[in-house]
């Protein structure tokens, strides 16, 4: 009975992903990376509500949402670093003179 009550969650969670993703999820084909990312970052924010209430934690709210944040920006300043690094021109940032 519990398991069924959590499939609903899940099917009508999911549904809810395909009303929003609907656009995108057509051109799939052409960029398919963008639309697997988010679908793994909704996993992902899903899977740490299920912890967090399996196992709360003990601390203030501002400082569990910081700690939060660290461990999760990581990933996307890394992400930000490699995709600027391959769209930068090379010899970008040298300075040529005139004369």
């Amino acid at each position: 009975m519990r398991y069924a009550k959590l499939a609903r969650r899940i099917a009508v969670g999911m549904g809810g992903l395909g009303l929003l993703l609907g656009p995108e999820l057509m051109h799939l084909g052409s960029v398919p990376a963008g639309t697997l990312l988010i679908l793994a970052a909704a996993l992902s924010w899903a899977t740490g509500t299920i912890i967090i209430r399996r196992w709360p934690v003990d601390l203030p709210t501002t400082s569990f949402v910081g700690w939060q944040l660290l461990p999760g920006g990581i990933p996307v300043l890394l992400g930000a670093i490699i995709v600027d690094m391959a769209a930068m021109p090379t010899g970008a940032g040298q300075s040529r003179h005139c004369g």
